[in-house]
């Protein structure tokens, strides 16, 4: 089940982000660490209305920010829509990984985007993080164009489902 994320479900999401970032370091991802995400950017998230959880018997197994916030490193790309929603801050419970969560999330996405109004669905990622681009490439999203950022190492790469 997917639903608006609640206070009550920070822990949970907390230990999503401390798990993901364990992950993230085997391969050498350093898209998240000690200053992204925070709590408290998901408590703005929750309080805005933006923040997603992907939930089962009461346990978080997952989460996507979705908002009309656009980066402005995403300016330079010739992206195809005009009003896009877009995805930030996604994870899924690394022991619950390649169960279809994340595509649910991705799903519940586009469909929200839709109900919107929206006519693409804008993210970005790691390019060291392949399970991602796996991901986005399998649900119909294509490379929009590259960039680097918040003084870190590697490159990050913009992705837009058009529709």
């Amino acid at each position: 089940m997917i639903r608006l994320a609640e206070k009550e479900d920070l822990s949970q999401i907390m230990a999503i982000v401390k798990a993901s970032i364990a992950v993230f370091r085997t391969y050498g991802n350093p898209q998240w660490g000690k200053y992204y995400p925070l709590e408290k950017d998901f408590l703005k998230d929750i309080a805005q209305g933006h923040l997603y959880v992907s939930s089962d018997n009461c346990r978080v197994n997952g989460f996507a920010c979705f908002n009309h916030e656009v980066p402005s490193q995403y300016a330079p790309f010739a992206l195809e829509g005009h009003r896009p929603l877009v995805l930030h801050r996604m994870a899924v419970e690394p022991e619950l990984r390649r169960q279809g969560i994340a595509h649910s999330l991705i799903g519940f996405g586009r469909n929200l985007a839709e109900r919107q109004g929206c006519d693409s669905l804008l993210t970005d990622t790691c390019c060291v993080n392949q399970a991602m681009i796996a991901l986005l490439e399998i649900c119909g999203f294509r490379a929009a164009g590259s960039f680097f950022c918040y003084d870190l190492p590697k490159g990050f790469v913009c992705y837009e489902l058009a529709f």
